[in-house]
């Protein structure tokens, strides 16, 4: 999978602890799951367990940065949280 992210916003993501966590925990874990579905589904409590997080609330934040920055689409239901990226734009990152 490639991800077309700007370089001002690669900039902004890499500043953030929290959001390069996120974001890479996030990318390993689709691409295990094979990367041949658009998104990626979980709970924030399995995100917060495996992230080492002791606040649900500061992955909450991490990926509502990561939605306001464009890199991903979250939507949530009663499965979880559902994390889509931009398939169809490529790029090297």
């Amino acid at each position: 999978m490639r991800l077309d992210i700007p370089f001002n916003l690669l900039a902004i993501v890499l500043k953030s602890k929290t959001l390069v966590k996120i974001l890479r925990y996030v990318l390993i874990e689709y691409d295990k799951r094979g990367g041949d579905s658009k998104h990626y589904v979980t709970t924030l409590e399995n995100l917060r367990k495996s992230l080492g997080y002791k606040n649900k609330s500061t992955v909450s934040r991490g990926l509502a940065a990561l939605y306001n920055l464009g890199i991903c689409r979250v939507s949530t239901n009663k499965k979880g949280i559902d994390i889509y990226f931009p398939l169809s734009e490529t790029s090297r990152i």
